[in-house]
Parts: C-alpha cells; sequence; structure tokens
C-alpha cells in the first residue's frame, strides 16, 4: 500500500513541475532542462537513506510552446540507464 501512495504522490508533484518548467519556458536562458525526480527518505544516523528514481527527463526548453519543436522525453529507459 505504502509503495502506490508513493507512486500517486510522486505523480501529483511530478505533474505539477512539467506545468511550472511549460509556463517558465520563456524565462529559461539555455535549450534544456533536465528533470530527475524520484522520492528519498532519509533515515537516523546509523541507517542507510531510500532513494528511488522514477523519471530522468529532458525538456526542450528553446523551443516555443506548441509548436513541432516542443519536445519533452524521459531518458530513465534509454541504453546508459540499462543494466549490463
Amino acid at each position: 500500500m505504502a509503495q502506490i501512495n508513493k507512486k500517486v504522490t510522486y505523480g501529483e508533484i511530478h505533474k505539477h513541475i512539467k506545468l511550472l518548467v511549460d509556463m517558465a519556458k520563456g524565462e529559461f536562458h539555455c535549450k534544456r532542462v533536465f528533470l530527475l525526480g524520484g522520492i528519498i527518505i532519509n533515515t537516523s544516523p546509523g541507517y542507510n537513506d531510500a532513494v528511488e528514481i522514477y523519471n530522468f527527463e529532458v525538456v526542450d526548453v528553446g523551443a516555443t510552446a506548441g509548436s513541432d519543436e516542443d519536445e519533452s522525453h524521459s531518458i530513465i529507459y534509454s541504453e546508459v540507464f540499462k543494466n549490463p
């Protein structure tokens, strides 16, 4: 149950971040923004922290919103992230 709640919570936060990035595209002075998203659980000293990465995405902010150049894609499933 906790696993499902984490993913639902992360999904809602991710949607909001994507909306904010889309709204601020004209404010960026670069071609791309990299979004790394996940959940980090900090624990007490002596215990290992937990990290789960759910998304690593490149957002092309150099394109104008709604154009054919407007692009966002996740690279988490690309070759570089596959285990050997």
